[in-house]
Formats: structure tokens, C-alpha cells, sequence
């Protein structure tokens, strides 16, 4: 049985001495040398090096369970998405503006604020694209439910506060998916 030539090029680097960058072999085009971090350590001039056989159970180890607490996110009675975090940092931001609040352990408070644009409006769709984008916009809101835990109370903040009659699809689309990106961001 031939081996291939790459993995015999492979098996000769292995075997020479560590050298210097320009001491180092020309290679021919279509052999790549692995990086020095993951080589094993040069074999004596002479002596063929042979691979360390693989382990019995190649999965990883179990992850260590952490003892510090998942942070907590809910919609006030403002209707600002108010995030804890294990510290007891909060971050409160407002679905639709741009920007937060920081609010560490000790009182002091972080701003973050951006500029905003008008957005674009979009012309009123047709009513076959009507159904299907309040389809759309109610599984935005389910998704809110399911990364709020299904808290009603902070599903009727979100709606009493952002949300009206009188929006369009687009705006509602629009919020909740701000919503989302606050419920499910850093």
C-alpha cells in the first residue's frame, strides 16, 4: 500500500530537527507544514516520529457548571426592557430608540446614545402581503413571550406602552423586533 505524498512529506518534516525560519526546507506548492503550535516536538535525526494514538472517547470533557445566576430580563411598567445582570448591573433601553442606560451596583449611571434617522415608509401593501406580514408580526411577539419566559405582565408593559391601533404592520414589525434585539442582546 502507497501512501500519499503529502503525508509522507508530512511524516519527513516531522522527522527534522527544528529549524530556523531560513534554515527551514522549500516546500513544493501543494504541501502545507502546520503551525509550530500544534507540531509535536522534533524526533531525533534519524528517527521517524510516530503520531500519539488517538483517545478511546475523543468527546469533550463535561462543561463546569457556574454558580453565578442567568441575568433576568422584563418590561417594566414604562415599558423600558430593564436587563440584570448577575453583577446587578442593569441596562434599560426602550424598544424603537437607540441608545441605554447602565446602572451599576454602586448608582453610577452609563449613557449610551446614538443618532437617529427618519426611516423609510414603506407604500401600504396589498392585502395578501397584509396577512401575511401581521402573520409575521405576531410570531415576533411570540418569540418576546417565549425569551420573557412567558410573563404576561411584561407582554402587556411592552404593548400598553409601544404599541397602538393606529400603527401601521411596519411600525409594530419594526418595534418588536427592537424588542427582540433588547430581550436577546448583550
Amino acid at each position: 500500500m502507497t501512501k500519499p505524498a503529502s503525508l509522507i512529506a508530512c511524516l519527513v518534516l516531522l522527522s527534522l530537527p527544528s529549524l530556523s525560519a531560513a534554515q527551514a526546507p522549500v516546500l513544493p506548492s501543494n504541501v502545507v507544514r502546520p503551525p509550530a503550535a500544534v507540531r509535536p516536538p522534533a524526533a531525533p535525526t534519524g528517527v521517524m516520529a510516530t503520531p500519539a494514538p488517538s483517545p478511546a472517547d475523543p468527546s469533550p470533557a463535561p462543561a463546569t457548571p457556574t454558580t453565578e445566576p442567568p441575568r433576568h430580563t422584563v418590561v417594566a411598567d414604562d415599558g423600558s426592557v430593564v436587563t440584570t445582570m448577575p453583577n446587578g448591573t442593569q441596562r434599560i433601553s426602550r424598544p424603537g430608540e437607540c441608545g441605554y442606560t447602565m446602572v451599576f451596583p454602586d448608582g453610577r449611571r452609563s449613557v449610551v446614545s446614538c443618532a437617529q434617522v427618519q426611516r423609510a415608509n414603506p407604500p401600504l401593501p396589498d392585502a395578501t402581503t397584509t396577512e401575511w406580514l401581521d402573520a409575521h408580526s405576531d410570531s415576533l411577539l411570540d418569540v418576546a413571550r417565549t425569551l420573557l419566559g412567558n410573563d404576561q405582565a411584561s407582554i402587556h408593559n411592552y404593548l400598553r406602552n409601544h404599541e397602538n391601533p393606529e400603527q401601521s404592520v411596519y411600525d409594530r414589525i419594526r418595534l418588536r423586533m427592537s424588542l427582540l434585539y433588547g430581550l436577546s442582546g448583550p
